[in-house]
């Protein structure tokens, strides 16, 4: 999920007892990471 501080905690919160991976990240790392910045919704669901 994307670091957005203070909202993170309720999810956080609910996964707690889970056994899955749950991963914070910072969303710019996702935006460079992936380049994701000339992709919309509407050319997603096309491919």
């Amino acid at each position: 999920m994307e670091n957005t501080g203070y909202y993170n905690w309720p999810c956080l919160e609910a996964f707690e007892g889970i056994e899955m991976d749950l991963f914070v990240v910072n969303p710019l790392h996702l935006k460079t990471a992936w380049d994701l910045s000339g992709q919309t919704d509407s050319i997603d669901a096309t491919e």
